[in-house]
């Protein structure tokens, strides 16, 4: 068997291994609750994404578009204006504020919100956390206008805002890439958005390890399938823990 043989054979057992791990079922163990239960799997959770009401508030508008980008971005759009909907790109990164006190939504001119909140930490398109400096703020004016009698936003922010209060829409998992040497697994941990579905898991890991490590490991890790299919030799595949 050739050394590339080899390396293939190593990550798709791997690969086998995880998906058959996520779709287990247990056997034994003790009887939980379901809310419990949920919890304690990370299972996704549905939190529906609300509309913008017919005469909703500049700040109610403001509101609802953070409310629903934590569970729709295609709802979120419409609480924008037609040309920021278009230009709005969510999956450039999250970052997640500290809005537990209210105080960090100001209205100004009596329809403009303003957000200036503490920053926790942000999540860039691979999910991979980072925390943010002490004393880091989130500062966003929206620009609220009128558009078809309604208002809306005409300056979201780049990327996702997320409140930490509704960080479970997102579950750790870890990937693990091979060194370079072949002999031992490097785990790396990244937040991956919940499914409602549940049925989605293993390819959105799948897909997540196809695209490799984040720069957080960069070049320090390597790939076997990547190779195998005559890919570039940059490291971008692994293994994931189910």
């Amino acid at each position: 068997m050739s050394a590339r043989t080899r390396l293939l054979a190593a990550a798709l057992a791997a690969v086998v291994a995880m998906l058959a791990g996520c779709a287990s079922v247990p056997t034994e163990g003790p009887v939980r609750s379901g809310v419990d239960a949920a919890d304690r799997r990370g299972d996704a959770i549905d939190l529906p994404a609300e509309r913008p009401r017919p005469g909703a508030t500049p700040r109610a508008i403001v509101s609802g578009f953070i409310e629903a980008m934590a569970s729709s971005t295609d709802i979120a759009r419409l609480y924008l204006t037609t040309q920021a909907a278009k230009e709005w790109r969510p999956e450039t990164e999250t970052t997640i504020f500290d809005g537990t006190d209210k105080s960090v939504y100001r209205v100004t001119g009596g329809k403009n919100v303003v957000l200036e909140a503490p920053k926790v930490a942000t999540l860039d398109n691979r999910g991979a956390w980072r925390n943010a400096e002490p004393g880091t703020t989130v500062g966003l004016d929206f620009n609220i206008v009128t558009e078809n009698g309604e208002w809306r936003i005409s300056e979201p922010p780049v990327g996702t805002l997320l409140e930490k209060t509704l960080l479970n829409v997102y579950q750790q998992r870890d990937l693990y890439f091979f060194t370079p040497e072949m002999d031992a697994l490097v785990p790396e941990q990244v937040y991956l958005p919940r499914r409602v579905d549940g049925g989605q898991d293993a390819t959105q890991l799948v897909r997540a390890l196809l695209a490799g490590p984040t720069e957080r490991l960069g070049d320090a890790v390597r790939t076997a399938i990547r190779e195998f299919l005559g890919a570039e030799p940059r490291p971008q595949s692994g293994t994931v823990a189910p």
